[in-house]
């Protein structure tokens, strides 16, 4: 996946896992407070408030956890591609001791 598309599904899943925070802190406020002061006290202000800073506390932890992936990620890519180049390195000596085993053995009659 490109760079650029996995920015755009980033933004998406980042975009529905904030509104998802917000929308989990503005229910548990809105019941906290209603259930504390009344229903008739709630107000658009107190909800919002709830709502924004739910969807800015999720975002960040989203955003934290996100880098960590990211870096593991690329931790891993690189043992990997190490791996992958000691694997060739191997592969290579194999190839030249059997090229060079079969080539002796060849070259050897019965008194030898």
């Amino acid at each position: 996946m490109s760079q650029v598309a996995r920015s755009r599904v980033f933004k998406y899943h980042t975009a529905t896992v904030a509104v998802i925070g917000g929308l989990a802190l503005m229910a548990i406020a809105g019941v906290v407070q209603g259930t504390s002061f009344g229903f008739s006290q709630l107000t658009l202000l107190n909800l919002m408030t709830s709502f924004l800073l739910g969807a800015g506390i999720t975002l960040f932890v989203f955003r934290i956890l996100q880098q960590r992936f990211d870096s593991q990620r690329k931790d891993l890519q690189d043992e990997f591609n190490q791996r992958i180049g000691e694997l060739r390195k191997t592969e290579d000596r194999f190839y030249e001791y059997a090229e060079s085993s079969s080539d002796w053995f060849w070259e050897t009659d019965s008194e030898n």
